[in-house]
């Protein structure tokens, strides 16, 4: 049973023939009734501090629990945006693959396109030399009588003949000749009305 400092100090002991010092017994039990409430006043403080420190103890569990989840929950977030990033890398590099693929077929086929109309074009360039040759062939052919003099009729329709032949040659060899047949008939024409 625990004791109070009230119970202390109503305490009376029985009474015997030489027994102790009233005044003596009362003294002590009154400093130990002095030393007992200082005991109680201080285990009451002491109850009151400890009560507030498990108050502030649980709001700090609190607060650690919270940044616990919140750095749980940062860590997946981060988690989270490296696979994001990591995917979309993956994508972008993808696509730029792609990308280049469809460039590199397009120059292939822009310079299959080059290398043919490379080739046209010299194939036309050297139709067009022959036909120059054979055009200037042709004037030539129609000078050298006309430096030895007027020609018989039968020479000159013979050397018309041949021209006109030349220039149906040269139009069936290519889409340029037949500009060139022109200057032979009006070289032709000019001639058969001298």
């Amino acid at each position: 049973m625990r004791l109070s400092p009230i119970e202390i100090r109503q305490h009376r002991f029985s009474h015997k023939l030489r027994g102790l010092d009233p005044v003596e017994v009362q003294t002590f039990l009154e400093t130990v009734v002095v030393d007992f409430e200082q005991i109680l006043r201080e285990n009451a403080e002491l109850q009151r501090e400890n009560e507030r420190l498990a108050r502030e103890l649980s709001v700090y569990q609190g607060r650690e629990q919270t940044i616990q989840d919140t750095l749980t929950t940062a860590q997946g977030v981060v988690q989270q945006l490296k696979q994001t990033a990591m995917k979309e890398a993956e994508v972008l590099v993808g696509e730029a693959e792609v990308r280049a693929e469809r460039i590199l077929k397009d120059a292939e086929s822009a310079r299959g396109q080059l290398s043919g109309e490379i080739a046209d074009l010299r194939q036309a360039r050297e139709r067009l030399a022959i036909e120059l040759r054979n055009t200037l062939m042709g004037y030539l052919k129609l000078l050298e009588p006309a430096e030895h003099g007027d020609l018989p009729g039968s020479r000159r329709q013979r050397t018309l003949r041949d021209m006109e032949d030349t220039d149906l040659h040269a139009s069936s060899s290519g889409p340029l000749s037949s500009s060139k047949t022109a200057p032979y008939h009006e070289a032709g024409g000019d001639r058969s009305t001298t």
